[in-house]
């Protein structure tokens, strides 16, 4: 399978950290009994991520061995002893893909689908992929459609929506454009967004003062870093814009269907 080769360069990055030469226990035991408490807590936290770590390399060493029953048993002893961490969500990625290639739809699912919900994960994208891959081959073709719809919304520039538009022969998506940033009614549709969470008592006096915030927004519409780029010169109609931003879930689509990387919106008032 070509998905198993893809989380080769976690080997080069082990490496790089100095992780594949490491004491022996006798020598990490002895040092340990030998060091005062707060340090003894510190090398036991380092021996314990080494530890992690060693476990997941030979775990993904059976993956890419295509041994796919010894990888399966060996993630799930993985996920059962490491409850937390950040190699989680990539183990259950690879434990789901041993599943695949043994055709065990169902628990493939059940284990991707908890990479996926990880989504600052680079492999939650290839999750979905797999996750549609496994509904089609079980015979439930709409199901992984559906699964397919939710990649490209949420993850419209990852490397598996491009594999998914090719499979499906989907047409690519257009790179947001002039339009998607300066149309006006999807300007509104923004403001609207934000004007739902606004909480402000009505301006006794009679201008209408505009604060204008350049937002930074996530592929999935979610706003990373909203900055107020023009004061309305009213520091109370200031903040309250910038905690109505603060409270939106997600931005609406543009007109390509795709949310725009930044943009600049102005709010007043009335």
């Amino acid at each position: 399978m070509k998905t198993v080769f893809l989380f080769t360069a976690i080997f080069n990055l082990f490496a790089l950290a100095g992780c594949t030469n490491m004491e022996s226990a006798e020598a990490k035991n002895q040092n340990l009994a030998d060091a005062p408490q707060d340090l003894r807590e510190k090398r036991a936290t380092s021996i314990e991520a080494e530890e992690e770590i060693i476990q997941f390399k030979a775990a993904l060493d059976l993956v890419q061995r295509a041994e796919f029953p010894g990888a399966q048993d060996a993630f799930e002893q993985f996920t059962k002893t490491h409850t937390s961490g950040s190699l989680i969500p990539a183990a259950y990625y690879w434990l789901g893909t041993a599943h695949y290639a043994q055709r065990h739809y169902d628990r493939a699912i059940s284990a991707l689908e908890k990479t996926a919900a990880a989504k600052d994960s680079a492999l939650a994208p290839e999750a979905l992929l797999l996750i549609s891959a496994c509904q089609i081959e079980a015979g439930n073709r709409l199901q992984g459609i559906e699964v397919v719809e939710n990649l490209l919304h949420l993850y419209p520039f990852s490397n598996a929506a491009i594999t998914a538009r090719q499979r499906f022969r989907l047409p690519p998506v257009p790179l947001p454009g002039p339009a998607s940033l300066h149309d006006g009614r999807y300007a509104q549709k923004v403001a609207a967004a934000i004007r739902k969470n606004l909480a402000y008592k009505q301006l006794s006096r009679a201008d209408n003062p505009r604060a204008e915030v350049t937002l930074e927004i996530r592929t999935d519409g979610v706003i990373i870093r909203r900055t107020l780029t023009q004061s309305s010169g009213v520091p109370d109609w200031d903040s309250a814009v910038l905690r109505a931003i603060d409270r939106v879930h997600a931005l609406p689509l543009d007109i390509n269907g795709q949310v725009p990387p930044k943009m600049v919106i102005g709010l007043r008032p009335n």
